[in-house]
Order: C-alpha cells, then sequence, then structure tokens
C-alpha cells in the first residue's frame, strides 16, 4: 500500500548586530536569541532593520527533508513565505528553485517558511520540492513578525542580519541575488496588494451544505465544529485537513492513495437537528462528492512510537500546586518535563499544546490523551503502553526535532518513546471509481 508522503518547506534565519550604538562605539557581532541581541522596534518591518529572532519548530534540508541544524551567521538569507495550495507560491517556488541551481548554499541561503503542518507541507512537497531549506512555522509567530501574512512573500536579509529588501518573491531575479551576495545595495518592486471584495450578506439557514474553494489567504485559515448549534464551518482549510476533519482522522494516520490537490477550501455544514452523528455524516459525505473520493479504514503496517513507562520509575506524586493553577508555570526551556496525580474534584481545562514551541501543557488528562497530543506534534502515531490509569497534570517542553531533547523530557516524566512497526487503523483516502 502507498504511504501517504509529508513534508515540509519552510526556512529559517535571522542574525544580526545590535542597533541603537553610537559611531564611535565598535560594533559588536551578536546573534538573534542571545543576550546581546536587541530587537528592533516598531510594529512593521523596514529595510535597514535588524531581523527579529527566529525560532521554528523544525527546519529541514532538501533534497531528503530531514531535520537539521541551518546555521546563518554571516551569510545573506533569501527569507521565502509561502503555503501549499497558494497559486502565487507555486509559481514563487519554481522561480526559486531554478535561483537555487544558480547560487550555492555557501553563497546564500534561500529559506522557504510556512505555517502549515508538516504532514501537509510534506504532501506539498512530493508534488512539488522546494530546494534549499525548510522551516516550520507552526506559531505564525515568525510570519507575523516578518509581516507576511499575504503570501508569497520575500525578505532579503545582508551578511549583518539587517534587511535589504522586502517585496514579491516572483520579482526576484539572478543579479537581484548577486549583488545582495557582494555586498550591493539591492530593491524589490513595490508589493501589489490585491483588491478584497465586500463581505457577502450572511444568513442564518436551518440546513446547509456548501463546500467551495477557497480564495481567502492563508493567514484566514480555521475552523470550528460545533455540535451544540449544529454547526461546522471552515475557512481557507486545505483539503487534506477538511477530509480529517470529515472522518475524524489525524493527518499522522492518512493515506492518499491518488494525486491530493492542495488547495484550500470553505465549508459550512447545518443541520437543524444538532445531532453530532447526523452532522458528522452529512459532512462526510459533502466531502466525498464535492472531492470525489473514497474514504475508508483499513489495519496497516506503519512505522509507530510506543509510550512506556520506564521500569525504574516511581508513582508520580499527587499535584500540590496552588489550586487552579496547577503546572502551568512555563519555564522549561527544552529536554524538562513533570508528571502529577491530578487532585480529587479538580477542575479541569487550561490545557496547553504550542505548535512551534515543543510545549505540551495538560491538566486532568489520561495518558491516552497525552499520547494523542505527542503524535500531534511529532507527526508519528504514538501508541499508548504505558498501563497507567487516572488523570494526570503534565508539562513537555522539548526541542521536538531533537530526539534527545525529547528523550530527556519524558524520561523526567518517568516515560520513554520506543521506535517500532505495528498494525494501526489508518484513514485510506482514493478517487471513487
Amino acid at each position: 500500500m502507498p504511504r501517504n508522503l509529508v513534508i515540509v518547506a519552510s526556512m529559517v534565519a535571522a542574525l544580526g548586530a545590535g542597533m541603537g550604538r553610537s559611531a564611535a562605539e565598535p560594533q559588536k557581532k551578536v546573534t538573534p536569541g542571545s543576550k546581546d541581541f536587541e530587537p528592533s522596534r516598531g510594529t512593521s518591518l523596514v529595510v535597514g532593520q535588524t531581523v527579529p529572532p527566529l525560532k521554528f519548530a523544525k527546519t529541514l534540508r532538501s533534497p531528503g527533508y530531514e531535520a537539521a541544524t541551518l546555521k546563518t551567521e554571516g551569510k545573506p538569507l533569501a527569507l521565502f513565505f509561502w503555503a501549499p495550495g497558494n497559486e502565487g507560491s507555486r509559481h514563487a517556488i519554481n522561480l526559486l528553485n531554478a535561483l537555487a541551481t544558480v547560487f550555492g548554499s555557501e553563497e546564500v541561503l534561500l529559506i522557504g517558511v510556512t505555517r502549515d503542518n508538516e504532514g501537509l507541507v510534506r504532501i506539498s512537497l512530493a508534488k512539488q520540492p522546494v530546494q534549499d531549506w525548510i522551516a516550520l512555522d507552526l506559531d505564525g509567530s515568525v510570519t507575523r513578525a516578518f509581516d507576511a501574512e499575504l503570501m508569497p512573500h520575500l525578505v532579503l536579509v545582508d551578511r549583518q542580519g539587517k534587511v535589504a529588501a522586502i517585496g514579491d518573491p516572483r520579482d526576484l531575479t539572478e543579479n537581484t541575488l548577486r549583488n545582495l551576495v557582494s555586498g550591493i545595495k539591492v530593491g524589490l518592486p513595490a508589493k501589489k496588494i490585491p483588491m478584497v471584495a465586500p463581505e457577502k450578506v450572511k444568513i442564518d439557514p436551518l440546513y446547509e451544505v456548501v463546500i467551495a474553494r477557497s480564495d481567502a489567504e492563508p493567514m484566514s485559515y480555521r475552523f470550528k465544529l460545533d455540535s451544540a448549534k449544529g454547526h461546522y464551518s471552515g475557512e481557507a482549510v486545505p483539503m487534506p485537513q477538511m477530509v480529517a476533519l470529515a472522518y475524524k482522522a489525524r493527518m499522522s494516520r492518512m493515506v492518499f492513495l491518488h494525486d491530493v490537490a492542495m488547495e484550500r477550501y470553505r465549508f459550512s455544514i447545518r443541520h437543524p437537528s444538532k445531532d453530532e452523528e447526523k452532522l458528522q455524516e452529512l459532512f462526510q459525505q459533502a466531502v466525498s462528492d464535492a472531492l470525489g473520493i473514497e474514504c475508508e479504514y483499513r489495519k496497516a503496517e506503519a512505522n509507530v512510537l510506543r509510550l512506556r513507562r520506564l521500569k525504574e520509575a516511581v508513582e508520580p506524586l499527587v499535584d500540590d500546586s496552588e489550586p487552579g493553577r496547577e503546572l502551568i508555570v512555563l519555564g522549561a526551556t527544552g529536554g524538562e518535563g513533570v508528571l502529577r496525580k491530578a487532585r480529587p474534584n479538580q477542575k479541569l481545562g487550561g490545557n496547553a499544546v504550542a505548535p512551534g514551541t515543543g510545549l505540551i501543557s495538560l491538566k486532568g488528562t489520561t495518558m491516552k490523551g497525552f499520547a494523542r497530543s505527542l503524535e500531534d506534534q511529532l507527526g508519528v502515531p504514538v501508541i499508548n503502553e504505558t498501563e497507567m490509569t487516572g488523570d494526570y497534570n503534565m508539562r513537555l517542553s522539548a526541542d521536538l526535532a531533537n530526539e534527545t531533547s525529547v528523550a530527556k523530557g519524558l524520561r523526567d516524566m518517568g516515560l520513554e518513546l520506543v521506535k517500532d512497526k505495528g498494525t494501526i487503523q489508518v484513514l485510506v483516502v482514493d478517487k471513487k471509481k
């Protein structure tokens, strides 16, 4: 059975010298994130400004898209912000791939940045690879810091870590990159902002089935599944994600037997009964008919991670934190974990799973729930084999691209992840016969 492909295109970079020094004061080389780094003032990125520190969930290197550490110090950068299924991004990628064959990574780092999750990005990269470096901006912090909500977007950075030019990657030329490498002042044409159509009159129907291609920007991505109100809705949702929502599947447990179109969709599914089962059936039927696909759950062998309790682990203590504030202090910098038993009758809620930060903070959650959160963060099926029952308060902070960091954080919790093969249930998606 073909396995679903997964890859990303996002990229990292940031380096800079401190700002605000006098002309007589010697320039000190600093790196974003260091204690000497001085973040630029203002809310909008401008030419000449020191780039903000860049923190990504994961950085990957083509052609294999394996996790790797990106070193940017002293190198010019071309930061390209894109999104799977975005027409402008597709054209820009073709241009940047051509430029990547001319310039080596020792001359300039071409970096693609995306907010979409790794599963969606890898599906997109299987259809259209992105050269050089890729980085995941899952929490959108870098995208916002670089004013890159309107994609595709390009920011050129010189060797000193200063913004050299801002514009549309489709306007980038070989000559512009050569000047950037040589330290010559560069520029890009002003970016054209498309007109936004006025909003349509909103209605509140009792019964509704709408699935349509979305022309909204990728930053508009959102969805809400509210069975209590009998309404499921979404905007700028990538096709694989919409299928996952309709069939209550996890992206890490889906197999596509056909070419996957990365278009984004908006949907609105409404049923007067406000019955979750009827809503889900209606959603599945609408997705199947609109996309011309059929979906079926099957058993398949796959790479899995088995979550187990360490043999030497001691019984977790009861959380003695102040009621209402159990384990919410997020001071861990990576590779740290805490596991405590939840108090009886503890008020639940306050969970935090922060994409791109490697942070999982859960209150009153079972080990099965923790395994699901790990799976969503790591993008690999996680099977709970801890045999631990009851509810727990837990916090894990780790570098998800670093196995040692993840292992250390879990070890603090008396847990471990073991790589293995396993037979699991996957959602197989194929074209209708």
